[in-house]
């Protein structure tokens, strides 16, 4: 309607950048697919026409994935559809992205972009610094960009408890893509580490 349409341009004129992270898109015949091929079209809002509106006015989209039906799998349609994911030319997504970040687990594609962020941050703190004597960058930007270990854990908790479930395990359980919140917890470890290095070397 009207009303959908406007908030939706609303929200296209705000952006500079859109980011669509593990958010299904339409597949080739306009419909939404689980990664099991589950037709879950009537519980999809077509938030696609975010990022296809942004695009068309020269905005730059990033879409994060982990199994081929999510928006920004367009960029690779082909790729998926070839690929050992069952049913792929079902589910593959229709709709690009400017940009596509693929990974294991997409919530872990959300953190590794947050910690480049970051990084991108601590490098543009260490250039002002050296302009201005008062000016030093953070110990670390990981508390900034980067869920602690509690409340990635107090996140899931809450998820579960108002009925969220694995995608992969379909359980209303406290796991990630069939992994343990332990798995998580060390990718979280390995980008804080590696945000803890580059602060180090950037007060050198």
């Amino acid at each position: 309607g009207t009303a959908e349409r406007e908030k939706v341009e609303k929200l296209i004129n705000s952006a500079d950048h859109v980011v669509a992270i593990e958010r299904a898109g339409p597949g080739i015949d306009g419909r939404y697919y689980t990664m099991r091929a589950r037709d879950m079209t009537h519980l999809i809002a077509p938030l696609e026409k975010i990022v296809v509106g942004a695009q068309e006015r020269g905005i730059e989209t990033t879409g994060i994935g982990d199994g081929g039906n999510e928006l920004g799998m367009g960029k690779v349609r082909d790729k998926v559809i070839s690929s050992a994911v069952p049913k792929a030319e079902v589910i593959a997504c229709a709709v690009p992205t400017s940009h596509l970040l693929t990974c294991s687990v997409s919530n872990w594609g959300g953190y590794a972009l947050a910690a480049a962020l970051g990084l991108a941050s601590l490098s543009s703190s260490s250039s002002s610094s050296s302009l201005s004597s008062s000016a030093s960058p953070p110990s670390s930007p990981s508390s900034l960009v980067l869920p602690t270990d509690h409340e990635e854990a107090s996140l899931l908790g809450r998820m579960v408890r108002v009925g969220a479930r694995d995608g992969v395990s379909g359980q209303q359980e406290a796991t990630v893509d069939g992994m343990p919140l332990e798995a998580s917890f060390s990718v979280l470890e390995d980008l804080r580490s590696i945000l803890q290095s580059c602060s180090t070397t950037s007060e050198d």
